[in-house]
């Protein structure tokens, strides 16, 4: 079984960042390893202080395997979150390497 390294959660996202030179993509990818690292301090509450969310947050999910859902507003965000990966399902990301992209949409 392969052990998790929590020192570990974010280094996809520093390599990425150290690679990004398009100011909006380093912005976006500096404000989600910020957002993470909250997460995993358990400091939900700034998450969700003004500067670093949007007023009306959607939160789509699709992972393999699972049916794909959506949180819609504040209040479902919230309660997603705060009530954390080991009381519902719905809210835990699986414990995998993955690799981040910075995006934009029009």
């Amino acid at each position: 079984m392969t052990q998790f390294d929590i020192t570990e959660t974010n280094v996809a996202v520093e390599r990425l960042l150290d690679a990004t030179e398009n100011p909006r993509h380093r912005y976006l990818l500096e404000a989600y390893n910020r957002h993470r690292y909250l997460e995993m301090a358990g400091r939900y509450k700034e998450i969700f202080a003004p500067e670093m969310t949007v007023e009306h947050p959607v939160y789509r999910f699709s992972l393999i395997g699972q049916p794909g859902f959506k949180l819609d507003g504040q209040e479902q965000v919230q309660r997603c979150t705060t009530t954390g990966p080991r009381r519902t399902s719905a809210c835990s990301m699986p414990r995998t390497r993955w690799w981040p992209s910075a995006t934009t949409w029009s």
